[in-house]
């Protein structure tokens, strides 16, 4: 929370309100955490690693203008990610209609960016997080300005946003800094 609105910093993390501010759906954020704490691990990489980038993210997403849920985006972007490379472990489906998992190439390009990763995998998955989540905002104020498109429409930015997920791995990435140009 306090990465996120600095400008409010709260001293417990009780059930309240203000969780909306940021995303959440009820004034209880644990009921919103429904895919693992992966998820919320990754937002809080964006908290701890880019406070400006999720500042800038949240007020944009609160603003009439835009008006979407960050922090559920965040956690269904980061399960779309996970889902994608089958790195869910039991039964669970993407939040992306009708998404496919990574195919051969796909996994290929993926594990090539791990591997030559200095910081393993995970540094991967946490950098490829933050810029899906940039990605989704993007698309979110261009189709809604565009369209006049209400939350019921954000499935759509949603789609948009796994099938350049998708596009990005169909071609080999030698650094980190790959994933910005997603």
């Amino acid at each position: 929370w306090n990465a996120a609105c600095p400008e409010e910093p709260i001293e417990s993390v009780g059930n309240a309100r203000h969780w909306r501010q940021i995303g959440f759906q009820s004034d209880n954020p644990r009921t919103d955490v429904r895919a693992g704490r992966f998820a919320l691990d990754q937002l809080y990489y964006l908290a701890c690693k880019y406070p400006e980038r999720l500042q800038h993210l949240r007020k944009q997403a609160s603003d009439r203008e835009l008006e979407y849920p960050l922090a559920i985006t965040c956690f269904n972007l980061s399960h779309m990610a996970v889902v994608y490379f089958d790195l869910f472990e039991g039964e669970t489906t993407s939040p992306v209609a009708d998404a496919s998992q990574a195919g051969r190439k796909q996994m290929q390009h993926f594990s090539h960016l791990c591997a030559a990763s200095p910081h393993g995998a995970r540094a991967i998955l946490d950098e490829l997080f933050c810029a899906l989540v940039e990605l989704c905002n993007e698309t979110w104020k261009e189709m809604k300005v565009a369209n006049n498109f209400n939350l019921m429409d954000f499935p759509k930015a949603m789609r948009k946003v796994f099938d350049a997920h998708e596009a990005f791995w169909a071609e080999p990435r030698a650094e980190v800094a790959d994933l910005q140009r997603l």
